[in-house]
């Protein structure tokens, strides 16, 4: 039986289906996390022989610890097209930002989200003779559910989620701010008319 051997085999598909296995039984475990990992149907492995699983299990222990990426990818091959990512907060549309605050309202769907919010800084590139041009398309959203590795997914997920979270803190600060100043300018222009 074919499984992914290491986090670069994975989708966040996977990843998110790996999450939420909740079973008691160490053995119904083992058989979630196969099914997963090899794309069968649960009722698939349960065919398979106690001795079959025993023989399976140690190559899934890969699971139990987090991927690490040296680097941030800076272009990425998703379903066979070309995406730079653009780590950028700044360079989000309006709606973009909104969608990024939707998706990370609830930490717990943070991961079934995480897709969505990848798919925001992608921007799709084709190469011209010297260098990579962006054609104005984002990568479909569905396309890194299904394709992109979590090998490179946790990490961008992480550098996505403390840079969202930084944003958010400097823009409650700035209207802080600028609050206090239209509420200073507000009193002076009342105790003038007084």
């Amino acid at each position: 039986m074919e499984l992914c051997k290491n986090w670069n085999e994975v989708t966040i598909r996977q990843f998110n289906e790996l999450q939420k296995i909740n079973e008691d039984d160490q053995v119904e475990n083992h058989l979630a996390i196969i099914a997963i990992l090899s794309g069968k149907t649960k009722e698939e492995v349960e065919q398979l022989s106690l001795d079959e699983i025993r023989r399976i299990v140690p190559a899934t222990k890969f699971i139990y610890h987090v991927p690490v990426l040296e680097k941030l990818p800076t272009r990425i091959e998703v379903n066979g097209w070309d995406y730079e990512i653009d780590y950028k907060i700044t360079s989000l549309l309006a709606a973009g930002y909104i969608d990024i605050k939707t998706y990370t309202k609830n930490p717990d769907l943070i991961w079934d989200n995480m897709h969505k919010i990848i798919a925001l800084f992608t921007h799709r590139v084709v190469k011209t003779w010297f260098t990579w041009k962006r054609t104005g398309e984002k990568c479909p959203a569905d396309d890194i559910l299904n394709h992109f590795p979590v090998s490179m997914a946790y990490p961008m997920a992480l550098f996505f989620c403390q840079l969202f979270d930084n944003s958010i803190k400097h823009i409650q600060e700035y209207m802080i701010e600028k609050s206090q100043n239209q509420l200073k300018n507000l009193q002076k222009s009342l105790l003038r008319t007084m």
